[in-house]
């Protein structure tokens, strides 16, 4: 920790542990909003559909934050940083899209309860963001570190 780091280890030990944490966060906030928006649409789908695109948002934005910061340790600021968000969002929207896709297809055929079923897209998803972090949001030209 000699480096200021709240978090020791390497940037796959510090991936991992945002993760869990943005996990847990994500899964709080989905069940959280799912649990309003069952009661307020009839329909089960847009209930959870709903829930996972807010809880997106939400997620992202405090993933973001983390992962700049404490994973990757990035250091860019102004329009670098603009950029690298934008990046970011791109990795985030691709797993965003495969989640829309994959839960439904969880939930409605093989018959998996969306509160298990989001846990599975999540998981389905770590090693594609890590490595689309690594290679493309978070790029770095000397990447010694691993």
């Amino acid at each position: 920790m000699r480096d200021g780091s709240i978090i020791p280890g390497g940037t796959k030990m510090r991936f991992l542990l945002i993760g869990a944490w943005n996990t847990l966060f994500g899964y709080a906030i989905f069940f959280g909003i799912y649990e309003v928006t069952s009661r307020i649409f009839k329909l089960e789908y847009t209930a959870y559909t709903t829930a996972q695109v807010a809880t997106w948002i939400i997620a992202v934005m405090s993933a973001f934050l983390l992962h700049k910061y404490v994973t990757f340790r990035s250091r860019t600021k102004g329009r670098a940083a603009i950029f690298e968000f934008f990046r970011f969002t791109q990795t985030y929207v691709a797993m965003f899209f495969f989640g829309l896709a994959f839960l439904p297809f969880l939930v409605e055929i093989a018959g998996i309860r969306p509160r298990i079923a989001v846990l599975i897209v999540t998981a389905a998803g770590m090693v594609i963001n890590y490595t689309g972090h690594r290679l493309f949001t978070f790029r770095r030209d000397d990447t010694s570190e691993s």
